[in-house]
């Protein structure tokens, strides 16, 4: 049973059901099956026509937050951390450059913390 507005799509489904089954087409009927439970067939026309309407809104403000985000790209693209990033070639040689200046660093504060209490 079901709305008015379905029963020929009902009876298209039905048939098609009833030949994969007189076929023994297992596959079909499962495909079939399928598409019942997952909401495919048997949709009213005025749902699918809101769904339509709803979906290209959708796509629309998806376009505006996709346009926003890749401004927010280029913006990031042109700041100068990132530049230095894309220079780098070689992260350990980096790293342990930034690992000597920061041992050196502690060296330094150290020995002025050393000199500040014995200056006490």
């Amino acid at each position: 049973m079901v709305a008015d507005e379905l029963k020929k799509e009902a009876r298209d489904a039905f048939n098609k059901l009833n030949k994969a089954y007189q076929k023994n087409d297992l596959r079909a009927v499962r495909a079939i099956l399928e598409r019942l439970e997952q909401g495919e067939m048997l949709i009213p026309a005025s749902d699918s026509l809101i769904d339509k309407k709803g979906l290209k809104l959708t796509i629309v403000e998806m376009r505006e937050q996709l346009s926003e985000v890749m401004k927010e790209i280029d913006m990031l693209k042109q700041d100068e951390t990132y530049q230095t990033i894309l220079r780098i070639k070689d992260w350990d040689d980096y790293f342990a450059g930034i690992r000597s200046q920061l041992e050196a660093q502690i060296k330094t504060y150290k020995g002025e913390l050393n000199m500040a209490v014995q200056n006490g």
